[in-house]
């Protein structure tokens, strides 16, 4: 399987950021509010490792030269937004997923 990149964006981010765009009267232009663009392999590994009992297979990283993006949405960083963290997003999201027994 050829290596895809994601973009991991909480809801809650999103909205820190409108807010933060509509009251800044400085904010100009397009904003890119994703809080890193990384590989899906990546991803993958950090559900296997926060939840091994899910038994998810781990994927190959066939372009181990790609960088990964790191801080695409310096705007919004500059103007004061903190994204949170990709392990929150997924804790956060499986957490969900379980109140509702869907997993």
């Amino acid at each position: 399987m050829e290596n895809l990149y994601i973009g991991c964006v909480d809801v809650r981010d999103v909205a820190r950021a409108m807010i933060l765009l509509y009251e800044n009267s400085s904010a100009k232009g397009r904003h890119l509010c994703e809080e890193a663009i990384t590989k899906t392999s990546d991803l993958v590994d950090k559900i296997c490792d926060l939840y091994p009992e899910f038994q998810v297979k781990r994927i190959e990283d066939k372009q181990p030269w790609l960088v990964r993006a790191k801080n695409p949405s310096k705007k919004l960083m500059d103007l004061g937004l903190e994204f949170s963290p990709m392990e929150k997003i997924i804790k956060d999201t499986v957490d969900s997923l379980k109140s509702k027994g869907l997993i």
